[in-house]
C-alpha cells in the first residue's frame, strides 16, 4: 500500500461526502478542466483552480494557482446555513479535518491510512418500506374518517357525510405525504412515500386521540386550561412528526432533524399564539369547557344553584365596575 497516497473528498453543503478520489502521486491539480487529476463540475471553479502538494518540510498544502475566486479555509467545523470561511489565501495547510472551499465546492484531504469509526447499528425497519406501510396507513385513515363521521352524524339516513369525510381525510394525507416524498426524492435520492404516509397518518391518529383524552380529563375534573390549550398539544405532536419526516429524508443527520423540529415547534407555536390573540384576544381555544361528555365520568361535585347565582352576581358587579371605569375616561 502506498502510504503517501491521499484521498480527496468532495462534500455537499451539509457536510456529507459526495465523491472520494484516490490520488497516488503528488502534486494533484483540482479544477474544472479535463486535464486535472480531480475534476470539479462547478462554474465558480477555475480550469485549474489549485494544486495539492507537499512542501519541503513534508507538510501537505493546497496552493491557489491564480484563480479569480481564490481558496478559503472553512473556519467553523460545524456545517450550517451561515458557514464562515476565511479570507482568500494563497496557501492552506491541510490536516485530515481541514475544509477548503474553492468556488462553491468544499473538499478535504485525508491520508490513505486515516482511521474511520465503526459501522453504525442498523435500526431501520426495512420491512416498513413501500407498499406495506402505505396499506396500513390507508386502512387507519379510513377507520379514522369513519369514526369522525360517526361522531358528528346527527341523522340516520344520509351517507354523504361519511363519503365526504373519508375523501377529505384520505386526500389531505395523500397530499401531505406526497410533499414529503418529493423532498425525500430531491434530497435523499428516493421517495419513500409509504413511510411518509404512515408517519402522517400516525400524527393524525395521535393528535385526535390526545385531543379527545384531554377533553375527557378536562371535563371529568373541570381542568379548564387543559381544554383551552389543546391546540398547542397538537402542534407539539406535529413537531414530532416533522422530526420523523426530516429524519427519514436525512437518516445520517438526525441532529439536523432534531434542530429543524425544535425550530419548527417554536415558530409554529409563536405564530399560532399571535394569530389567536389577534383574532380572539386570547391564547387559548375557548373561554370555557364547550364539550359535554358522559355524566358518569364527571369526578367533581356539581355547583349548587345558590352558589351559581352568587357567582353570577359577583361577576355582574365586577362587569359593572369595569364598565363604569371605562365610561369615566371617555369624553362625549
Amino acid at each position: 500500500m502506498n502510504e503517501s497516497a491521499i484521498i480527496i473528498e468532495l462534500l455537499d453543503r451539509n457536510g456529507v461526502v459526495v465523491t472520494r478520489q484516490r490520488c497516488t502521486d503528488l502534486p494533484v491539480r483540482l479544477g474544472r478542466g479535463y486535464d486535472n487529476e480531480v475534476i470539479v463540475d462547478d462554474p465558480f471553479v477555475a480550469p485549474t483552480h489549485l494544486r495539492i502538494e507537499r512542501r519541503e518540510d513534508g507538510v501537505l498544502v493546497a496552493r491557489d494557482t491564480g484563480s479569480r475566486n481564490g481558496i478559503h479555509a472553512v473556519c467553523s467545523g460545524r456545517w450550517s446555513l451561515l458557514q464562515r470561511v476565511s479570507k482568500p489565501s494563497s496557501e492552506i495547510v491541510l490536516t485530515p479535518d481541514t475544509l477548503v472551499r474553492a468556488g462553491h465546492s468544499t473538499f478535504r484531504v485525508r491520508p490513505i491510512g486515516h482511521a474511520v469509526t465503526a459501522e453504525r447499528i442498523d435500526k431501520t425497519s426495512h420491512a416498513w418500506e413501500g407498499v406495506r406501510p402505505a396499506i396500513v396507513a390507508l386502512g387507519l385513515l379510513c377507520v379514522l374518517a369513519l369514526f369522525n363521521a360517526w361522531s358528528a352524524d346527527t341523522s340516520t339516513q344520509e351517507n354523504f357525510l361519511y363519503q365526504t369525510n373519508i375523501a377529505t381525510v384520505v386526500g389531505t394525507m395523500l397530499v401531505w405525504a406526497g410533499a414529503w416524498a418529493l423532498l425525500n426524492r430531491l434530497f435523499g435520492g428516493r421517495a419513500r412515500y409509504g413511510r411518509h404516509l404512515l408517519i402522517g397518518t400516525l400524527l393524525v391518529v395521535a393528535s385526535l386521540a390526545a385531543s379527545f383524552a384531554a377533553e375527557l380529563v378536562a371535563y371529568a375534573f373541570s381542568i379548564e386550561w387543559l381544554a383551552r390549550y389543546g391546540s398547542y398539544l397538537s402542534l407539539a405532536l406535529l413537531s414530532v412528526a416533522v422530526y420523523y419526516h426530516v429524519g427519514t429524508i436525512t437518516p445520517l443527520s438526525m441532529a439536523f432533524a432534531r434542530r429543524f423540529a425544535v425550530a419548527f415547534a417554536v415558530l409554529a407555536t409563536a405564530a399560532f399564539a399571535m394569530y389567536r390573540y389577534s383574532t380572539e384576544h386570547q391564547f387559548g381555544d375557548s373561554l370555557y369547557l364547550s364539550s359535554l361528555h358522559w355524566p358518569a365520568i364527571r369526578m367533581v361535585a356539581p355547583i349548587g344553584t345558590e352558589a351559581f347565582i352568587n357567582a353570577t352576581a359577583d361577576l355582574k358587579a365586577r362587569a359593572d365596575a369595569h364598565r363604569n371605569d371605562n365610561a369615566g375616561g371617555e369624553e362625549f
